[in-house]
């Protein structure tokens, strides 16, 4: 996935200022339907340091599941799409 947009991360992000930098791009990138392979090989870490990125996340959004977190994002960007 060589077409990730820098500036289209930093936008999101302004809808989950809880997320760091990295975790904004790990949500971001799982969101954009690459899975936590995919993501590692991208980022070149491990599947590991990926779920506990995911594990994370989860905590911070209050959600239980992998797949909330893809309703959640598509929440918050679809509200704020609308606000602005």
């Amino acid at each position: 996935m060589d077409d990730i947009d820098p500036i289209e991360i930093t936008h999101v992000h302004k809808f989950f200022p809880e997320l760091t930098e990295k975790e904004m791009l790990v949500c971001f990138l799982f969101c954009r339907e690459m899975n936590r392979y995919e993501i590692a090989e991208h980022k070149r870490v491990s599947v590991t340091q990926i779920d506990n990125l995911l594990r994370t996340i989860r905590k911070k959004l209050k959600l239980t599941e992998n797949q909330e977190i893809k309703v959640t994002y598509l929440l918050r960007v679809l509200r704020n799409s609308r606000l602005s």
